[in-house]
């Protein structure tokens, strides 16, 4: 969390852009005077990390120059804490009790150590609700796939249960028919004669066509439920797509997550070094 409040104050000073302008400027400027001249040029809202700080430092050649423009930018510096790291550029232990005492005499300006810390304080609770509501989205999502996942399970049985109370059901009334059929049939063949059973022959055919065509229909209507799961099926399947893209998402956000903790760790890395 503390490395997290660091990056935070770290973004409250000077923008990398501007911070390359202003070394750019101090490059380009032949003399020592002339470089003094452009950091007397900055605003006095002016916030500076204790590595700016340095680089601004690195880019005079002799220690009284250092020294003198360390004067003009030590209201500026924030992180006092790491002045060491500041007291490093110079070589002579004269020097750096020149600077040590700078820094101690003039202290960085209280309303931009306050603004920086309202600035990382407000930051902060923005890290935190944005990380609160990315969880909640997560699960919300989780629960919509499992509600998905159980509906199209649930439509699943529905559909096989019907297919197979339909059959039950056509199976009991063809036994039925067959069954009144053989009744009807032993019943009339003790009574008919050839003549009445040719007659009967002829019935029993136009009842068949009249069967082929009503099975007929009902393979019709069979095909059109068919049809209907179909379409259920590939309705749920796009569902899982969005999901599955949505999940891909989701893994993308979580990967810049990380990568942003990774370069707040490399950047704490390389501050280590600098202390050792």
């Amino acid at each position: 969390m503390w490395l997290l409040l660091l990056g935070l104050l770290n973004a409250h000073a000077m923008p990398g852009t501007e911070f390359n302008q202003l070394s750019n400027s101090l490059e380009n400027a032949s003399f020592s005077a002339d470089k003094i001249q452009v950091l007397n040029t900055l605003s006095s809202n002016t916030s500076l990390t204790m590595s700016q700080g340095i680089g601004i430092l690195e880019s005079f050649s002799f220690a009284s120059d250092q020294l003198k423009a360390l004067r003009i930018i030590a209201p500026y510096l924030l992180e006092r804490d790491k002045q060491y790291l500041l007291l490093d550029t110079f070589t002579f232990s004269s020097d750096k009790q020149k600077a040590s005492s700078i820094l101690s005499q003039i202290e960085p300006s209280r309303q931009r150590e306050q603004e920086a810390a309202e600035m990382a304080n407000r930051q902060a609770l923005e890290r935190a609700r944005q990380k609160r509501e990315l969880e909640e989205e997560i699960r919300q999502e989780q629960l919509e796939k499992e509600r998905l996942e159980q509906e199209k399970f649930r439509q699943r049985e529905q559909v096989r249960q019907e297919e197979l109370a339909r059959i039950e059901q056509e199976r009991r009334e063809a036994e039925r028919l067959e069954q009144e059929r053989y009744k009807r049939q032993q019943v009339r063949r003790k009574k008919m004669n050839l003549e009445e059973l040719e007659q009967e022959l002829a019935e029993v055919q136009n009842r068949l066509d009249e069967q082929a065509e009503l099975l007929e229909a009902k393979g019709a209507l069979l095909d059109e439920k068919i049809a209907s799961v179909d379409a259920r099926e590939q309705q749920l399947k796009k569902q899982r797509r969005d999901l599955k893209q949505r999940e891909i998402e989701l893994q993308s956000k979580r990967l810049e997550l990380k990568e942003w903790e990774l370069e707040l760790k490399e950047w704490e890395m390389e501050l280590n070094k600098r202390r050792r």
